[in-house]
């Protein structure tokens, strides 16, 4: 009640803090070094912190808080009182022990393992693949094929399969159908015989494996085959056509939630939890053949 009639003073100042929590394994993978999703992230929630006035500090949760024999008296003394989740790397680890309805907590993205339906911050993943549709319809594009591992698409709920889906379902569709690769673990070798196999003139993908793989085996990018990132904005291949995520502002988004919920003394899961999607763009790039003249 306090904090909530600071801010209606004018005041951005609030009494609490906020604590990051990070899977430690992305500080050692691709995704976590400068410039990959994770540093991005961090920043936009640390820019929006500072401006309603938090501080907030990031925890890994091995190296910080499964260390600490009583975690939850270590985030009090430190006056924490919103918890924002970052994606584990996969189902392999579990949610820290803490008291959780102490808190004020927002997931973002959409992290594994995590059992209760917290508010959440994160992209529209089906808003996404609308785009490269629109895209590949624009550009007179029969054949196109979705190449992500089984467990990112499960993790997006399916989302991008199932706005691919629908065009195959639509009155006068203009896609045709090309089985999905959803291999539990994407390999090149798998990948290459999927694509011998169903000839996509597009592949769909979430990383660069597929687009190396392809120049590896002497298919020529974008004259035999297109290839759209749909993490675009993070790839090594800055040339490629895609989706810009916009992870900056999903952590922007992530820190109004939790000043909100702050703000209304809720602590624990909500009954009805809410979320709060970054709608993305579409980047051009070299990896697509251009739009055909009049689209």
């Amino acid at each position: 009640m306090l904090a909530a009639l600071v801010a209606r003073r004018g005041h951005r100042r609030t009494p609490a803090n906020l604590a990051i929590l990070v899977d430690d394994r992305w500080r050692f993978s691709a995704e976590g070094t400068a410039g990959g999703w994770l540093d991005v992230c961090l920043k936009g929630i640390r820019g929006a912190a500072e401006r309603y006035g938090y501080t907030a500090d990031e925890l890994l949760l091995e190296g910080d808080l499964r260390r600490w024999r009583n975690p939850d008296r270590v985030l009090a003394a430190r006056g924490v009182r919103g918890l924002l989740v970052l994606p584990f790397l996969d189902d392999a680890v579990s949610p820290p022990a803490l008291d959780w309805e102490r808190h004020a907590v927002v997931t973002v993205g959409n992290p594994a393992s995590m059992g209760m339906r917290w508010h959440r911050a994160g992209t529209d993943a089906f808003a996404a693949m609308d785009l490269v549709c629109d895209q590949l319809k624009a550009r007179g594009v029969r054949r196109a094929g979705l190449v992500q591992c089984w467990d990112i698409e499960k993790r997006l709920r399916f989302e991008g399969l199932g706005a691919l889906s629908k065009e195959w379902h639509l009155p006068s569709p203009e896609l045709d159908w090309v089985r999905p690769h959803l291999p539990v673990s994407l390999t090149r070798a798998g990948f290459l015989g999927w694509f011998k196999e169903q000839r996509p003139e597009v592949v769909i993908t979430q990383g660069d494996d597929v687009l190396d793989w392809l120049r590896a085996a002497r298919v020529r990018v974008p004259e035999d085959v297109g290839v759209v990132l749909l993490n675009r904005d993070f790839s090594a291949h800055a040339d490629a056509a895609g989706i810009c995520k916009h992870m900056d502002q999903v952590g922007e988004c992530a820190v109004e939630l939790m000043h909100s919920q702050i703000l209304r003394g809720e602590m624990g899961a909500p009954a009805v939890s809410r979320e709060m999607l970054v709608r993305p763009h579409w980047v051009e790039g070299s990896t697509l053949r251009a739009r055909n003249p009049g689209n």
